[in-house]
C-alpha cells in the first residue's frame, strides 16, 4: 500500500492554540477533497499531543521538537492520486484553496510531504494484549 504523509510545523510565534484552530479547519477541507475519491482507500489527521515525555524524547535523543500535524492517506496507486488530484478543475480548486490555509499557519522550511511503501509489521486491535 502506499500512503502520502505531510508533517507540518507552526508556523514561528504561533502558540498550539492557535495552530490547533487552523489545522482542524485544514483537515476539514483536505477531507472533503478525499472522501469518496476513488483510488484512496484510508485518510487520518494526527495532532501532537502536548505532554512532558515530547519533551523528554527531544532531551534525551536530541532530536528537535515534533511535527505539530500528521496527515496520512493511503492510496491503491500514486501516480493516478496525483493525476486526478492535478487534471481534474473541481479537485485542483480544492488543492489551491488547501496550499491557501496552509500558507496562513505552516512553516514550509520545517515542513514535508513525501510518498512511503508501507510495510506492516503488525496491527492489533486496541484494548487488547499481546498476550490475548
Amino acid at each position: 500500500m502506499v500512503k502520502l504523509v505531510q508533517c507540518i510545523a507552526r508556523k514561528p510565534g504561533m502558540d498550539a492554540v492557535e495552530f490547533r484552530t487552523h489545522w482542524n479547519n485544514y483537515g476539514k477541507v483536505l477531507e472533503e477533497l478525499v472522501r469518496g475519491r476513488p483510488n484512496i482507500v484510508r485518510y487520518r489527521l494526527s495532532t501532537t499531543l502536548l505532554v512532558d515525555e515530547n519533551v523528554r524524547f527531544m532531551i534525551d535523543y536530541g532530536m528537535p521538537a515534533p511535527y505539530d500535524g500528521l496527515v496520512e492517506i493511503w492510496v491503491e496507486d500514486a501516480m493516478l492520486t496525483t493525476r486526478n488530484l492535478r487534471e481534474n478543475p473541481e479537485a485542483k480548486a480544492q488543492m489551491q484553496k488547501l496550499g491557501a490555509l496552509l500558507r496562513e499557519f505552516v512553516d514550509p522550511e520545517k515542513s514535508t510531504m513525501f510518498y512511503t511503501a508501507e510495510e506492516m509489521t503488525f496491527d492489533r486491535p486496541a484494548g487488547r494484549t499481546a498476550a490475548d
